[in-house]
């Protein structure tokens, strides 16, 4: 498995993430609604950077 397959593998992890507390989000009380949403934004946060990881990889890498 190379980086690139390392990280696709933890972007799938992530989305995973974001179903189960959508899903948790569902059933929980609204004051608590508050908290899932912020975990939720801070793995949109984690994307983000996640997504800056492969674009430096891909410079590292540089023309294919």
């Amino acid at each position: 498995m190379n980086n690139f397959d390392h990280l696709q593998t933890i972007l799938r992890e992530l989305d995973k993430l974001e179903d189960s507390l959508r899903t948790l989000r569902d059933y929980v009380e609204p004051k608590t609604k508050a908290t899932v949403n912020a975990a939720i934004g801070e793995a949109h946060r984690l994307r983000d950077h996640l997504w800056q990881v492969d674009k430096a990889m891909e410079q590292e890498a540089g023309p294919m």
